[in-house]
């Protein structure tokens, strides 16, 4: 992954670094396909108007539409520290930002940007070696969208509203999953 950190007031910075995690949520930045605006934006300190609080904001990683090794993820926040993602539960996740966006986002005749093959395939990548790291199985209960994850979240079709695919994306993940293990074991 390329490293571009996001702003310390975007993350919690965690002394010593948290113990571990057992969730991965699956957003979508609602944006443009450059990967590198997301991050830019969580590199960035919000300073709202007087009377208003700051826009804490983060994932871990954002994933963009293009193949490896055109377009690399972008890892925002160490995996020790806390991004500000999905409110409850932050503590226990990690946070990765796909470049899609629902139709009408940006008007009606906005068609959206539908997630892309290279997207679902890093993703699925970056997420194998998640739960290789995190000690957990590659299963729905430890894969879950922000508005699954974080049912007060105001990001109410996030993920499906781009046209997410679980059941595409989890099939890739387990082909992953089995991928890694065979490298490892011929490490």
């Amino acid at each position: 992954a390329k490293v571009i950190s996001a702003h310390f007031t975007n993350y919690r910075i965690c002394a010593p670094k948290r113990a571990g995690f057992d969730l991965v949520v699956i957003h979508i930045t609602s944006g443009r396909a450059n990967p590198m605006a997301t991050a830019a934006a969580f590199a960035s300190e919000d300073i709202p108007p007087p009377g208003r609080k700051p826009r804490r904001r983060s994932a871990h990683f954002v994933v963009g539409r293009l193949p490896l090794p055109d377009e690399p993820i972008i890892q925002c926040v160490d995996l020790g520290d806390i991004a500000y993602h999905a409110h409850a539960v932050n503590e226990r996740s990690v946070g990765i930002e796909h470049c899609a966006r629902e139709p009408g986002e940006f008007g009606k005749s906005d068609p959206g940007l539908p997630l892309a093959e290279p997207q679902y395939l890093k993703s699925a990548r970056l997420c194998a070696w998640l739960a290789r790291v995190g000690g957990f199985p590659a299963s729905r209960a430890h894969f879950q969208g922000h508005a699954e994850a974080d049912p007060a979240t105001s990001h109410t079709g996030c993920p499906l509203a781009a046209g997410w695919d679980w059941a595409r994306f989890m099939d890739l993940l387990s082909d992953a999953g089995r991928a890694l293990a065979v490298e490892l074991l011929n490490s």
